[in-house]
C-alpha cells in the first residue's frame, strides 16, 4: 500500500485545526503521513500540533518555520520535505470526507496506467461549500462559482483562469519533482502546479465532492459567488491587477521551463504575455484563436473592458 503524504500549511488556525485533523485520522485509506509547516502562528496552533503529535493515530512530522514566509513558500517547502509517491495539499480550516484520499488515489492510479507512471499527473475534485457550522451553502463549489473544470485543463486556458482548488489536489511524484521550488512570480501554489501538470503531463478532473470547504471571515481564499456584470464592475481595479499578474506568471513559467516546453507551447505563452500590447481588435482575435478566455461570457467581456480602461 503506497504512502500518501498530506502537506498541511498552518497559520493561526487554532479554531478549526482539531476538526481537520480528526477528519484526516478518519480516512478510509489509512497509509497516510501528515507533514506540517507552521508559518509562525501567534495563537495556540503550534501547541495543538505538538499535543496531537504525541498521541495521534497518524504519523505527524512538524516543521515550524523560523520566519513568516507566506503560504506559497510554505507549500513549496512542504513539497521539498515530502518523500511519498503521492502527495496532497491540505488547508487548516476544512474537513475532509472520509473517502477523500481513497477516491483521489484511485483516480490518480487510473490516470497513471494510461499516461505512464513517470509522467506528471494532477488530480483535483469538487468541494461542498459550507459555513462555519458545517451547514451546506452549496453542494458543489463548481456550480456555486459557475465553472466547469473539464473545459479548463489545457495550458492556454489555465494561464488565464485557475480552476484547481489546492485543498483538493493530489500530485504524483513525477509532478512534485517537476515543480521544484515554486518561484517568486507564481500567483498561488495550486495554480503553479496546475500549469506544470498541464504543460508537462495531465490534469485529471474528478467530478465528486471530497471535502467540506468552510467559508468564514478569515478565509485566505474563499468561494466567491459569481453573480453577473455588477460583481465584476465593482472589482475592475483588482481584476486589472490580476490580469497583469497572470501575464507575469506566464512569463516566469516560460523562463523556468524553457528547455522542456515545445516550440508551440512557448509561442502560445509569448502570445499571451504580449496580448495587452495589441489593439483591442487584435486582442479579441487572438483570444478567440488561441482560446485565451475564461469561463462565462460576462467574465470575458469584463476582461476586455478592464484592459481598455485607463489605470
Amino acid at each position: 500500500m503506497e504512502t500518501v503524504d498530506i502537506l498541511l500549511a498552518t497559520f493561526n488556525g487554532e479554531n478549526y485545526l482539531r476538526e481537520l485533523m480528526d477528519s484526516l485520522a478518519n480516512q478510509s485509506y489509512s497509509n497516510i503521513r501528515i507533514i506540517v509547516c507552521d508559518d509562525c502562528s501567534n495563537d495556540k496552533t503550534l501547541s495543538i500540533l505538538k499535543e496531537l503529535q504525541r498521541n495521534f493515530p497518524v504519523p505527524i512530522e512538524l516543521h515550524p518555520n523560523r520566519n513568516n514566509i507566506g503560504i506559497i513558500r510554505t507549500f513549496s517547502k512542504l513539497m521539498e520535505l515530502s518523500r511519498a509517491r503521492y502527495v496532497m495539499f491540505c488547508d487548516q480550516d476544512d474537513i475532509w470526507k472520509t473517502d477523500k484520499v481513497e477516491k483521489t488515489l484511485l483516480a490518480m492510479q487510473a490516470a497513471e496506467e494510461q499516461e505512464a507512471v513517470n509522467k506528471p499527473v494532477l488530480v483535483h475534485t469538487d468541494l461542498e461549500v459550507v459555513n462555519e457550522a458545517i451547514k451546506q451553502i452549496n453542494s458543489s463549489y463548481w456550480s456555486f462559482t459557475r465553472i466547469c473544470p473539464q473545459k479548463t485543463t489545457q495550458l492556454n486556458r489555465l494561464m488565464v483562469q485557475n480552476v484547481v482548488t489546492g485543498c483538493t489536489v493530489m500530485m504524483n511524484r513525477a509532478l512534485v519533482d517537476a515543480c521544484g521550488p515554486i518561484p517568486h512570480g507564481a500567483i498561488m501554489h495550486d495554480w503553479w502546479v496546475a500549469l506544470v501538470a498541464s504543460a508537462l503531463g495531465k490534469v485529471v478532473v474528478l467530478p465528486e465532492t471530497t471535502i467540506y470547504y468552510r467559508q468564514h471571515a478569515s478565509n485566505c481564499l474563499g468561494a466567491r459567488k459569481f453573480f453577473s456584470f455588477s460583481s465584476i464592475r465593482d472589482s475592475f481595479k483588482r481584476q486589472k491587477s490580476m490580469n497583469q499578474k497572470k501575464r507575469r506568471q506566464a512569463q516566469k513559467f516560460a523562463s523556468v521551463y524553457h528547455n522542456v516546453l515545445s516550440d508551440d507551447q512557448l509561442q502560445l505563452i509569448e502570445n499571451y504575455t504580449t496580448i495587452s500590447d495589441k489593439s483591442l481588435l487584435k486582442q479579441i482575435i487572438w483570444t478567440i484563436k488561441y482560446r485565451y478566455y475564461r469561463q462565462g461570457i460576462a467574465r470575458n467581456l469584463a476582461s476586455f473592458v478592464i484592459e481598455v480602461i485607463p489605470s
